[in-house]
This record gives structure tokens, C-alpha cells and sequence, in this order.
């Protein structure tokens, strides 16, 4: 059985989520719309609404902050189809970020690191002007690299724009904390956390207007149309719950140990964003000789199912872009080498073992070839 060590693409689902999805499903089997008034509709409605109370928890937001969509992907939509004069990047954003949006891009210079350059996102706001938007990632879904959300916000403040963050990769392995980071939207997925995929949530400050990118009914305030999705919020609410409980300063140390001693066995091998801070699962590296691709494919007859670049784009490897926003002149070369080991909470250090023995005598193997 292969291991799995690619959480960010998707979490394993947590069996109190499967536990909660399977009692929705019963009480969905007695019928009923959340939205209706009778025995049926308001048991459905009780669901819709622990889970709303457990995100929030989780993000440290209100309830009434909490809006159940699809996906993260949906959430950004819904924010970047507004009317904006400009939407400010940096280059980090997943695709979902940067295909969604519809009017004029400023980009923001992105450190060595894979920090974005604040004083960069100043001269950028300084000079746009009209209805304008930062979308920032708090933290990279390919290298870990956490985000200065709070600095980004204030800069966004004092020039008249609002922060949409994408936080899917952040929520429940850092201390993100909607409610004090002084920005307008987050996105984030329940996926990303140990709940079912198809369900996800934005967050909208409180007092923030935003447009409906599905209208038609009056379910979520008004904010997103559609008969809720009551089986994936209840396993979304589970999650969003049993999350908070996890260890993930352990996680970091095994991820440490890791790649110290990789590096020890493989010189030549290459940490990206080991400089900044990091989610703590995650490992973005490249081992001498091989592109991401092959690597990926070989670990998998390895036992150990790893990532590279984005999950979103099935059965093809897309380079990991923010590699390429961290380094330019030699973004292209890292981007198509680097491979993304993303930990569960559970992981021990016998995968760990298992999966440096395995790197070690791939990296040995094609330095060997070369020599």
C-alpha cells in the first residue's frame, strides 16, 4: 500500500467528517430543503449551521462570516468577478486566482525567499488607482511559504484597497485568524483539511458588500445561491472540528529532520522557501538529475505518493509557478524539477525514513548514470 504524502493536493478524509456525512445522509433519507420551515427543513437547517459555527471557530470568524460555496475556487470566483479597476498579484496565486480575473493586473515583485516584496506592493497601490483589490495567498499550496497577510492589509488599508486571501492551504496548520488580519474575503476548502472535496466557504467581513456570483434564491444571506450542500457541510463542520486538535509542531520537526538529512546523503539537493517560514508539512525540493514528472512516477513504484506543481491540472504536470516568481532566471529550470511532499498530521517518522531511503538511492543512481 503506498503512502501518502501529498496532503495539500488533498486531505484524507477524518472519520468523524465520514461519521457526520453519514447522518446527514439519514436525515436527508426523511426528506427536507434547509431553507423550509417544517420538522424536516429545520433539522436540516441545525446541521447547516453547527457546521457553519465550527469554520468559524476554526478561523477565528463570526458565523454570520461564513458563506458555504463549492469550493475555494468558487469562493475566489465569486470575489474576483466583482467590479474592480485593478486586482494586485504577486505570482504565488493558485490558478483559480489568476483565472478568474476580468479587469487590469498590477504584479508584485516576490522576494528570493518566496515572501512577497512589501515595499514592492506599496509603489504598486500607489500608482493604480479606482475600486482595487490584493489577492494574496496566505500560504504557497507548492512551497509552504507563509504569507505576511496583516502586513499586506495594512499596506491595502492605508491606500484604499481590500485583501481577498486565499487561505485553503493555511487554515488548520497555522494560527489563521480571520477576524484580526484586517482583511475583506479569505476562501478556503473543506478538502484541504479532512472534509469532503465539493464544499468549501468564503469568508466576508463583516459589513463587507459582496455580489452573488449565483443568485436566484436567498440561501447563505443572500450571498450564494443554491440549495445548500448539507452531507459535505456537515463533513466540512466535522473536519473544521477535529483539525484543531492536530500536532503540527511535530509535523514540522519530522519535515525538518527530513530534509536536513537529505541534504546531508544529496549535496546537490535543493530546499525551496527553507529560508522563510513554511507550513509546516511541507517540503518543496529537486533532486539533481531528474524532473518532476519521472520522479514522481518513480517514487509512486516506490510506495510513496508525492506532488508536483498544481493537482488541479489532472494528468499533466503544470510546473510549480512560484518558483518561477521567487527566481526568474532560473524559475523555468527549478519549476520542472521541483516535486511538493505535503504531510499528514499522522505521519511518522518511518514514512519519512522510508521516503529518504528512496530519494537517496534515486538521486544516487542518476549521478551515477551522469558521471
Amino acid at each position: 500500500m503506498s503512502i501518502y504524502l501529498d496532503y495539500n493536493a488533498g486531505a484524507p478524509l477524518w472519520p468523524e467528517a465520514a461519521v457526520s456525512m453519514s447522518q446527514a445522509i439519514d436525515r436527508l433519507r426523511q426528506g427536507g430543503n434547509p431553507s423550509s420551515q417544517h420538522q424536516q427543513g429545520r433539522v436540516l437547517r441545525h446541521v447547516i449551521e453547527d457546521a457553519r459555527e465550527s469554520v468559524a471557530a476554526l478561523a477565528a470568524a463570526l458565523p454570520e462570516e461564513v458563506v458555504f460555496t463549492s469550493c475555494a475556487t468558487e469562493s475566489a470566483a465569486t470575489v474576483l468577478s466583482d467590479s474592480w479597476d485593478e486586482v494586485v498579484l504577486s505570482g504565488l496565486e493558485h490558478s483559480c486566482i489568476r483565472e478568474s480575473v476580468r479587469c487590469r493586473v498590477r504584479q508584485v515583485q516576490v522576494r528570493s525567499d518566496g515572501v512577497i516584496d512589501l515595499a514592492a506592493l506599496r509603489r504598486e497601490l500607489a500608482q493604480g488607482g479606482g475600486r482595487r483589490l490584493v489577492a494574496i495567498t496566505a500560504a504557497s499550496h507548492e512551497t509552504g511559504v507563509i504569507q505576511p497577510v496583516s502586513e499586506v492589509a495594512l499596506i491595502a488599508g492605508e491606500l484604499g484597497a481590500e485583501v481577498y486571501c486565499d487561505a485553503a492551504q493555511a487554515l488548520g496548520r497555522t494560527q489563521f485568524c480571520f477576524g484580526s488580519l484586517g482583511i475583506a474575503f479569505a476562501g478556503v476548502s473543506s478538502s484541504k483539511i479532512g472534509g469532503p472535496p465539493g464544499t468549501g466557504a468564503l469568508l466576508v467581513r463583516r459589513g463587507t458588500k459582496v455580489s452573488a456570483l449565483l443568485s436566484g434564491g436567498g440561501q447563505e444571506s443572500r450571498r450564494r445561491a443554491g440549495t445548500e450542500n448539507s452531507i459535505g457541510i456537515a463533513g466540512f463542520g466535522a473536519a473544521a472540528s477535529r483539525i484543531r486538535n492536530q500536532n503540527w509542531k511535530a509535523v514540522a520537526g519530522f519535515r525538518d529532520r527530513f530534509e536536513h538529512r537529505l541534504c546531508e546523503f544529496v549535496p546537490q539537493a535543493r530546499i525551496f522557501g527553507a529560508a522563510a517560514s513554511r507550513l509546516p508539512n511541507v517540503s518543496c525540493l529537486a533532486i539533481p538529475g531528474w524532473q518532476a514528472g519521472p520522479l514522481v512516477m518513480a517514487l509512486d513504484l516506490e510506495g510513496f505518493s508525492v506532488g508536483a506543481g498544481s493537482a488541479c491540472s489532472s494528468g499533466k504536470f503544470e510546473p510549480a509557478r512560484s518558483l518561477h516568481a521567487m527566481n526568474p532566471e532560473v524559475g523555468a529550470r527549478d519549476s520542472s524539477a521541483a516535486i511538493r511532499i505535503s504531510l499528514a498530521p499522522d505521519v511518522g517518522a518511518a514514512d519519512l525514513e522510508g521516503l529518504l531511503d528512496a530519494l537517496v538511492r534515486l538521486a544516487r543512481r542518476r549521478l551515477r548514470l551522469a558521471a
